[in-house]
């Protein structure tokens, strides 16, 4: 039972932590990568097709098959904050190369 609600903890965890770098990122924390996001998800892709094969190897397993669906959703997940984050890199970049508008004082020329 303790194994299980780890599990879930863990599944928990996982599951948020794109959210909660995307977040940070769009109020202006740098520090999260495309392929960062990009490579968690195809690992969670690798060790899905391990789990796979290891469960149908040995007699039923259904909480490995079970467990390898989970980590593919995971892993789409991850791949979709990854383009999202690319998408908002893009755009701080965008931001951060406009020149400023300089405000003028009232009587000085420019």
């Amino acid at each position: 039972m303790a194994f299980i609600v780890f599990l879930s903890l863990f599944g928990l965890l996982v599951f948020f932590k794109p959210i909660l770098l995307y977040r940070n990122m769009k109020s202006g924390g740098k520090g999260v990568s495309f392929l960062n996001m990009f490579m968690t998800g195809l690992s969670y892709f690798a060790i899905a097709a391990v789990l796979y094969f290891v469960a149908r190897k040995g007699p039923e397993n259904k909480i490995l098959l079970t467990f390898s669906i989970i980590l593919i959703f995971l892993g789409i997940w991850n791949i979709i904050f990854a383009f999202l984050i690319r998408k908002l890199n893009s755009k701080n970049d965008e931001i951060e190369s406009r020149p400023e508008d300089e405000e003028q004082l009232p009587g000085s020329k420019k």
